[in-house]
């Protein structure tokens, strides 16, 4: 049976848990994963705050993977935005999502990958506007000829995500917490899959490189489609 090891990371741009920026300790936490595929998010190209370094190229330098890194937004003199980290990624596309007046711009990435159809984004934090951003990412899923995965930070809980799981995407069994804000402890990170493929388990990896632990998934295909 074939499984696929797959991951997502809010790095917080390398800030880590003490108030220090260190990409060291996002790359061991990335390597950690041992997975085959990660979705980044919070990664700075160009950026006062850290040093002006394209965060994704030294991350690829480090951890020996290929970064694609996609501009969501202009931030401190440089790029802010998200990248996917892996071998045989092709066909990437960025597509922006709703959001209303001066509200943070948001996208998603996708690629093709071994057969599947990758989706990785980073939604709002705002609630007003969260639930229109998980809808047209449950479109795009609807819309994939292939298998899909949905990887990032959605920041919702899982009660909140039944327009993923009507266009057929499940997070598989469990939850994690992957975040942590003044001591309450959230799942916000998922990885979902659908479409003729599921998420077998899922996993943190115990990391202080950022406020989110990776997560990791294994998925595997399961036949044709079930929609």
């Amino acid at each position: 049976m074939t499984i696929y090891r797959v991951a997502t990371f809010n790095i917080r741009h390398g800030k880590g848990a003490d108030g220090v920026i260190d990409l060291g300790r996002v790359a061991r936490a990335m390597t950690a994963t041992e997975a085959d595929l990660i979705a980044l998010q919070e990664v700075d190209r160009g950026i006062e705050r850290t040093g002006m370094v394209d965060q994704s190229q030294m991350l690829a330098e480090i951890t020996g993977l290929p970064i694609h890194f996609r501009s969501v937004l202009k931030r401190g003199g440089g790029r802010y935005g998200l990248a996917l980290a892996g071998e045989g990624l092709s066909g990437l596309t960025y597509r922006e999502l709703p959001r209303a007046g001066d509200e943070q711009a948001r996208g998603v990435i996708g690629a093709s990958w071994r057969g599947l159809s990758v989706l990785a984004t980073h939604l709002a934090t705002q609630a007003d506007i969260r639930p229109r951003q998980t809808s047209a990412l449950a479109e795009m899923a609807r819309r994939a000829d292939r298998p899909v995965i949905v990887l990032g930070d959605l920041n919702q809980d899982a009660k909140d995500l039944s327009a993923l799981r009507d266009a057929g995407l499940d997070p598989g069994p469990g939850s994690h917490s992957t975040f942590v804000h003044l001591w309450r402890r959230r799942q916000i990170d998922y990885v979902l899959a659908g479409n003729g493929i599921e998420v077998v388990r899922s996993w943190t990896i115990p990391s202080d490189a950022s406020d989110h632990l990776p997560l990791v998934a294994e998925i595997h295909p399961v036949g044709p489609s079930r929609r």
